[in-house]
């Protein structure tokens, strides 16, 4: 929507056009190409197109008036429109029904004129990307506050989980040492179910401690604890313990597609920030350790937890949880998971060959009896044995008994170590190949010790 000729403008779209005026001025004046042009003043060949072409018809029509309008109504509110964009921009793919309904739903809340899906798709595509930008921008602070009340539909169990950490409010003692203390709590939900799985940590999690809570979450369960599978999709934030290369590897090994929310786009985590708040109202608070600002905290430390009962709390919450109506699925967890099971991804898999992609990795220096990875085990091949002296990267699983590593030299797999404790034909095959090198070898010793 353009101004006619005699529209007067406010300072804003004065401003807009100057600015405009000069930017073509510009344009006229430059030896260089169009596309160097653009380039170097950072705007759009279409952009730019769009300006030549108004400015035929006066100054006044090098300023859009769709957010600044002189006394005219658009035929879609521009906060109806920045919303709009602002959903699209948190859920890459939704269909535009989807994206209409909850505008509706946004716009009867907060008293904004009607729309209908005609209106709202013609103005999206006739957007360029500048204005839609500075709408989405415009509309950002008003989107994370009300779509704390918009749910995005998820099609089947397993399609996308969220997952956070947080640490809580309670005090837990160290039986061993007597030290209290505040754990962390990492989570993850499955979108579609609500089916969460929860891990306590002693301190802040680091890349071992993510996948712990990954791997325990895909294994199978039981006690009433429903989620578990290979989900198609993993989202978290942008914390530096999500993007740990350790836990972006498995994923990569896994298949599975992890991605991290847009910076200052808190509602994409919407799902897992309300589990932690359901955590708080129906865990925490029914603990005598459990502090806020009206909470005493030395009554708290006095009280402290022994820190081996976490594991049983924490499962007993999840097990109520999963039993309990859900408001926004209008049924319980375990009921919605349950219903789903013909649908949901990933539920099939060898649980020993999943398992022994979670790993993490550690630098060693190479022995002439391998690499001791626990007293009185250590790990070789023959191909280790022309590494002696050199550093390398294993990758160690983290669940269970450590069988067989993979072992790095410079990002280049070197080979898959075993025990040779434990394979003594290893051990035979490797004093052999010694004994044959040091063979070969003895000539040119006996040729250097002469020089020498």
């Amino acid at each position: 929507m353009t101004a006619k000729p005699n529209d007067l403008l406010d300072d804003d779209q004065l401003a807009e056009v100057l600015e405009n005026r000069q930017l073509l001025n510009a344009a006229d004046k430059s030896d260089l190409t169009v596309r160097e042009f653009c380039a170097q003043y950072g705007v759009s060949r279409a952009r730019l197109y769009r300006l030549r072409k108004k400015a035929k018809n006066g100054a006044s029509y090098l300023t859009n008036l769709r957010k600044f309008n002189c006394g005219r109504p658009s035929r879609i509110d521009d906060r109806t429109l920045a919303w709009a964009l602002a959903y699209i921009a948190t859920f890459p793919g939704a269909p535009m029904t989807e994206v209409c309904k909850e505008v509706a739903k946004i716009a009867a809340e907060q008293n904004w004129p009607k729309t209908n899906y005609w209106m709202l798709k013609r103005a999206i595509d006739g957007l360029d990307q500048d204005m839609r930008l500075t709408l989405r921008e415009s509309a950002q602070e008003v989107f994370n506050k009300t779509a704390l009340v918009m749910r995005h539909r998820y099609g089947f169990a397993n399609q996308l989980w969220q997952a956070d950490a947080t640490e809580l409010d309670a005090r837990f003692v160290d039986m061993e040492t007597g030290e209290v203390f505040r754990p962390w709590l990492t989570a993850c939900i499955d979108a579609y179910t609500r089916a969460t799985w929860l891990v306590l940590h002693r301190t802040k999690p680091n890349a071992a401690g993510v996948l712990e809570l990954f791997r325990s979450a895909m294994m199978p369960k039981g006690n009433g604890h429903v989620l578990w599978g290979m989900p198609a999709t993993i989202q978290t934030d942008n914390e530096s313990i999500w993007r740990a290369g350790d836990v972006c590897q498995t994923m990569v090994d896994l298949g599975v597609d992890y991605i991290s929310t847009d910076v200052e786009m808190p509602v994409q985590d919407g799902l897992v920030e309300r589990v932690f708040g359901t955590v708080k109202t129906k865990l925490l608070s029914k603990l005598c350790t459990y502090t806020d600002k009206h909470a005493a905290l030395a009554d708290a430390e006095r009280y402290a937890i022994p820190w081996p009962l976490a594991d049983s709390i924490v499962k007993k919450f999840l097990a109520e949880y999963h039993l309990t109506v859900h408001r926004g699925l209008k049924t319980t967890p375990y009921e919605q998971w349950m219903e789903g099971l013909e649908d949901a991804r990933g539920l099939v898999f060898s649980r020993s060959e999943v398992e022994s992609q979670f790993r993490v990795s550690r630098e060693f220096i190479v022995n002439s009896d391998g690499i001791e990875l626990e007293a009185g085990r250590h790990f070789t091949s023959p191909n280790l044995m022309g590494l002696v002296g050199e550093t390398v990267v294993v990758r160690i699983p983290i669940a269970g008994r450590v069988e067989e590593v993979l072992c790095y030299f410079k990002g280049n797999l070197v080979d898959t170590l075993i025990c040779s404790e434990e394979n003594p034909e290893l051990s035979t095959l490797i004093a052999s190949k010694r004994t044959k090198r040091s063979i070969e070898l003895s000539p040119l010793r006996r040729v250097l010790a002469r020089r020498a």
